[in-house]
């Protein structure tokens, strides 16, 4: 939690896309690969369920200080986030529950947390941001409301394992498609070289979506040599053909079983395997 807690609070100090893809690569050197996994799922986008509501976390944090709840309110209005007020607000911790892994926090507190009532829930959080220094308060806070937006999109965490395991980014990115699952060995498996068949798995092939050039426009080549493709208003798809089976994906990498039936129907009846990504 402590190491995460640090990568977390650097990647909001700075808005270079390169800083913080190197930054995500080097944690990813460091830090054990339980943990790691649950870091790429939680910056990638994966989902997060609200576990306290912000009542619970105004009151656990007036019993804590002491503060009126006008003062509260009042300092929330100003910071705009209220995570990160109540991690100013609040006393420094004793630092006791630094240690606690952050495959701990995923897989067991935080879920339990979920399972009690809202006096216990307000009780418990007291008794963790005692034993936390702020930059942790303020990560388990994101972590708690499900709001963890810090600048960083699924695909610069692609482009930051890729840079971490040395592989493609387009393999890194399907191979994390679907139901990535944040365990170690879906870490590990990423890192792992292309098997000659792997592209015929039951998963759709990465979007390639818009991203900021980073360099020159001229490390572009020449204009002549250019491909450029008209952005329409529309779903954006994957139709799939894989061993007498078709089917569809949403860019949100979710099955669209049913949704267009006739495109469904129509892939089916084709003689040989495909895919095709069409918005």
């Amino acid at each position: 939690m402590q190491r995460f807690a640090a990568l977390y609070a650097q990647l909001d100090r700075t808005a270079s896309t390169v800083a913080k893809r190197e930054a995500i690569a080097a944690y990813l050197h460091a830090a054990p690969a339980e943990d790691a996994a649950w870091a790429v799922y939680v910056l990638g986008g994966g989902k997060l369920h609200r576990l306290a509501t912000s009542s619970e976390l105004r009151q656990a944090v007036a019993t804590v200080t002491g503060y009126a709840a006008w003062l509260i309110d009042e300092s929330y209005a100003h910071v705009g986030d209220l995570a990160e007020t109540i991690a100013l607000m609040l006393p420094p911790g004793d630092g006791s529950l630094a240690a606690v892994s952050l495959r701990e926090w995923m897989e067991q507190r935080l879920p339990a947390l979920g399972r009690l009532d809202s006096a216990a829930r307000v009780a418990q959080l007291q008794a963790w941001w005692c034993g936390l220094e702020p930059a942790q308060v303020f990560l388990l806070n994101k972590l708690i409301t499900g709001a963890m937006r810090v600048g960083v999109s699924h695909r610069l965490v692609v482009q930051a394992i890729a840079q971490w395991c040395s592989q493609p980014t387009d393999l890194v990115a399907q191979r994390m498609s679907g139901d990535w699952l944040p365990v170690a060995e879906a870490l590990q498996a990423l890192a792992q070289d292309a098997a000659a068949d792997e592209h015929l798995a039951d998963r759709p092939y990465p979007f390639f979506l818009a991203s900021p050039l980073e360099a020159e426009v001229s490390a572009l080549g020449a204009p002549a040599e250019w491909l450029v493709e008209w952005k329409w208003d529309g779903i954006r798809a994957q139709l799939m053909r894989r061993d007498d089976h078709a089917g569809l994906w949403s860019r949100g990498e979710e099955r669209l079983d049913g949704r267009f039936p006739e495109l469904e129907r129509a892939a089916a009846a084709l003689l040989r395997d495909f895919f095709k990504a069409r918005r």
